[in-house]
């Protein structure tokens, strides 16, 4: 009985572990906005997002302004409406340009930003032809990704890739 209770010890953190890649001092950054005018302007495009996700890949060339105007003026909502954008290239068919985009914040600080990124990038991978590489960045997302619009895309990366 306690040799079981060991291995099941061991399993479990064999499972996480992929989720604790990171430094034990390595905190999340919050993706908060700098002013009130950048919050504003990120919200009405997320307002449109959540409204009607097909019409997502339209609003790619003004998340691209944002990202550009939030980058130039250090606005701590840039990783955030990075990952947006990233999706907004996964869903206009171009998924070079995406993991491209997600780059930055798979390699920048762990938060909300950086688990969008690794989800964007494990989708490229897969939408590329690299299935084994999706499931090894996916699989950790299980169960912590929360956002609505991220839930359902990560579910069906998955389901893909495991059917690839």
């Amino acid at each position: 009985m306690m040799r079981w209770r060991r291995w099941g010890v061991c399993a479990m953190a064999l499972v996480a572990l992929p989720v604790c890649r990171r430094a034990a001092d390595e905190r999340p950054i919050a993706a908060l906005a700098s002013t009130p005018e950048s919050e504003a302007e990120f919200g009405a495009i997320v307002q449109e997002w959540s409204r009607d996700p097909k019409a997502r890949a339209l609003l790619r060339p003004r998340l691209a302004v944002l990202v550009a105007k939030l980058g130039k003026s250090g606005d701590g909502l840039e990783p955030l409406a990075r990952a947006y954008l990233a999706v907004a290239w996964l869903d206009e068919g171009v998924p070079a340009a995406a993991e491209a985009t997600a780059r930055p914040l798979v390699e920048g600080p762990p938060g909300v930003p950086a688990d969008l990124g690794t989800l964007v990038k494990g989708a490229a991978a897969r939408r590329l032809g690299r299935s084994a590489e999706a499931l090894t960045l996916l699989r950790p997302l299980v169960g912590k990704i929360i956002d609505p619009f991220a839930q359902p895309l990560l579910y069906e990366e998955l389901v893909e890739a495991c059917l690839d």
